[in-house]
């Protein structure tokens, strides 16, 4: 196919031109005349589908894991911060009880 019959392939969306994906291979005749032999790998409307709906990449099983041990190390900190929190108004309780200066 030549560069001419694919440039009739783009399409136009929304002020944007959206052109087939292809491979050339450079050919020349018996005349030494070059030329572009396009092959079609993607046509235009598949190239626009694939920018209104790009695929995600699928997460490694790796990946997956880190991000489970990544939340369950902030779910950690987070229950120790709130313990810590119970145990110093424990402490100012005991303190209070006893006489004790609770300013801080």
């Amino acid at each position: 196919m030549l560069f001419e019959e694919v440039e009739k392939l783009y399409i136009v969306k929304d002020g944007v031109t959206y052109t087939p994906l292809t491979t050339c291979e450079i050919k020349a005749d018996e005349k030494g005349n070059v030329y572009g032999n396009y092959t079609i790998i993607k046509t235009a409307q598949e190239v626009y589908q694939e920018c209104i709906n790009p695929t995600m990449p699928q997460a490694s099983e790796q990946e997956v894991l880190n991000a489970q041990l990544l939340k369950e190390n902030a779910d950690i900190r987070a229950q120790l911060a709130e313990q810590q929190e119970l145990t110093a108004n424990l402490l100012l309780q005991v303190a209070s009880l006893k006489g004790g200066s609770t300013s801080v």
